[in-house]
């Protein structure tokens, strides 16, 4: 019994060093990337970006058309609604400790509404009935 234990013993530690032999050289080849790379740009239109309920998307100059080339404005009637399609990023490392955060920047064409609320909906650090965290900012116009 001895010796039926030794040689399953032996083949198990065999099999598991062809294995990690096997994982090595699979791995000893690994290609470096980078996020520097250049890669084309990609260029992406509204539609696919946003959607829309009762409210409209337009692409226009921006007046320091040096600093900001476009913008994206949206028109709402009463009770419209603009969804992102992806996924945002809230922060990311464009080097080794340098972090970059996600920062919006909007502006009213004019203050012909009553309250218009940007709402942020993420997946959320603790646990929750709907498994998300809602962040609402509200504008409300005094005339």
């Amino acid at each position: 019994m001895r010796k039926m234990n030794k040689k399953w013993t032996t083949l198990m530690l065999a099999t598991a060093l062809c294995a990690a032999t096997l994982g090595g050289v699979a791995t000893a080849n690994t290609v470096a990337v980078s996020a520097d790379e250049e890669k084309a740009a990609v260029t992406y239109s509204l539609t696919e970006v946003f959607s829309t309920s009762d409210a409209e998307l337009n692409a226009e100059k921006a007046m320091e058309a040096d600093t900001n080339p476009s913008l994206t404005a949206l028109t709402f009637s009463d009770g419209g609604k603009v969804t992102l399609k992806r996924d945002l990023a809230f922060t990311w490392y464009e080097g080794e400790n340098d972090a970059r955060y996600l920062t919006l920047q909007f502006a009213f064409k004019d203050l012909k509404f009553k309250s218009i609320s940007f709402t942020v909906e993420s997946d959320s650090a603790w646990a929750t009935e709907d498994g998300k965290a809602t962040n609402v900012v509200t504008f409300t116009s005094n005339g």
